[in-house]
């Protein structure tokens, strides 16, 4: 078992590494939805399934970055879209709760309805990550921040892995941790 996890970090850090250095080379605009693959190629990852949350969407920005304006709904959205590439190509089949800048329910009680939509798909997954960009009043506090499923162990792994990665890639004031 604990073979299986180290594969699985190593295999998840080596992705990270290249979504961070693939963002940081890019604008903070959503990237382009890279057509689904119909069956995930072999890989360290086969037969794992991992539910991506990008934070926020629709009617929900998120934070807004002091310095650069973006909102948080749009960064989050970026990175998710790269990990979904890079897990695919490691072999794993990933459910994302948002693949566009839509809120995933509307009209009454929809932020409610939106964070049970987000619960009830991570169910269907062996992992679960749910990416973030906070921005506070004082920068020292602001930062990416990576949530995981209690109690999971693997997917508190994927989620500091992913955490590390974000935090080399955009170096912010406080290294928050998943």
């Amino acid at each position: 078992m604990w073979k299986n996890r180290v594969f699985l970090l190593g295999a998840a850090a080596l992705a990270l590494l290249a979504i961070v250095f693939t963002l940081c080379r890019k604008t903070v605009t959503p990237l382009p939805q890279p057509a689904p693959a119909s069956t995930p190629a072999p890989g360290p990852l086969t037969g794992v399934t991992i539910c991506v949350d990008p934070g926020h969407g629709g009617y929900d920005g998120g934070a807004r970055g002091q310095a650069s304006g973006a909102l948080e709904k749009d960064v989050n959205l970026a990175v998710a879209l790269c990990l979904r590439q890079e897990l695919q190509d490691a072999g794993a089949q990933v459910i994302l709760t948002r693949d566009t800048d839509t809120a995933l329910e509307e009209g009454a009680q929809r932020k409610r309805r939106d964070l049970q939509y987000r619960v009830d798909a991570a169910r269907e997954a062996r992992l679960f990550l749910s990416i973030h960009m906070n921005e506070y009043r004082t920068r020292a506090e602001s930062g990416p921040q990576v949530f995981y499923r209690a109690g999971q162990e693997d997917s508190r792994l994927l989620a500091g892995a992913l955490q590390a990665q974000l935090i080399a890639g955009l170096r912010p004031a406080r290294e928050r941790s998943a």
